[in-house]
């Protein structure tokens, strides 16, 4: 279990988020991007953003806030700047696109003058900040660097069907590769769970992470075990996999957060100019279109 009050919540999010990603960002670096369907690895939740993306003036200004493998980058014919704070990511979109203009820079913290972009996507990014207060402010630099009127689509883990089972909202992931977006293998088809025993047997929930809520962890995150996931009980899951709880404990790990509908809401509200135009569930990730009123 991870002691908050021991460990500053920059120093928690640096070990198992930042620290996570800079070394993944090396590993995936080697991947071929050609093989990967950017339509099908998340489905609609993808198709969606890039609809998105698709629907602004060639001579708009978006912002990509956390554009991890740059999937999303040259989408548009309008002008996408992207801001991530893995440097490395920052350094292989360029060489991918010398077209492409990056920055390094935290959401929370973004190096740009208010008002200025028409349009904004941060897609599997809140859910990795690790308070409330961090999300808030997250929300609120983000609505302060759009001007009016422009919107801003994110994405987030959601609270799924399963809640209720594993309890909470705050859980580690090992960073198995089998949970990665796997641009170098196909699933076996025939096979109804290739990829999801190894993911759920090292499934860790870790207890109360953040003094901020008191909520139990839940490990119901990805969308692709849930379908197989409902008629399995924790223990027999457990039990058939033949868990080795050393392994898992030494394994390197991400934090997630897990947002429900009503927390979101709550964020909006305290936020104060940001309302929202669409809501979307999509099989384990909330997807929010907000437009900035004032």
């Amino acid at each position: 279990m991870v002691d908050m009050c021991k460990t500053k919540v920059h120093d928690f999010e640096k070990k198992y988020v930042h620290d996570v990603y800079d070394r993944l960002s090396v590993e995936e670096s080697s991947i071929d991007k050609s093989k990967c369907n950017l339509q099908t690895r998340r489905g609609k939740c993808w198709r969606r953003v890039i609809r998105f993306l698709q629907s602004f003036p060639m001579d708009s200004l978006i912002g990509d806030i956390g554009f991890g493998d740059g999937r999303f980058l040259d989408e548009s014919q309008a002008n996408i700047f992207g801001i991530e704070r893995c440097i490395h990511l920052c350094e292989e979109a360029k060489k991918s696109n010398d077209n492409i203009e990056t920055i390094g820079s935290d959401v929370t913290q973004l190096p740009f003058r208010s008002n200025l972009f028409d349009g904004l996507i941060c897609v599997a990014v809140l859910h990795h900040l690790a308070t409330k207060r961090r999300r808030i402010n997250a929300f609120k630099e983000l609505g302060r660097v759009m001007r009016v009127g422009g919107q801003l689509l994110f994405t987030v883990c959601a609270m799924g069907d399963y809640q209720d089972q594993y309890g909470g909202c705050d859980v580690l992931i090992p960073t198995s590769r089998v949970h990665q977006e796997d641009c170098t293998k196909e699933t076996n088809k025939n096979n109804t769970s290739p990829n999801t025993d190894a993911i759920l047997k090292k499934n860790t929930p870790i207890g109360s992470l953040i003094s901020e809520t008191k909520e139990k962890l839940c490990s119901n995150i990805f969308p692709e075990i849930q379908s197989w996931l409902k008629n399995r009980g924790k223990d027999k899951i457990t039990h058939n996999l033949g868990i080795n709880r050393k392994t898992d404990i030494e394994e390197e790990q991400k934090y997630y957060h897990i947002f429900t509908q009503k927390e979101i809401t709550d964020i909006l509200e305290s936020v104060g100019n940001l309302e929202v135009t669409e809501t979307q569930h999509y099989k384990g990730s909330w997807v929010y279109i907000v437009t900035k009123t004032s």
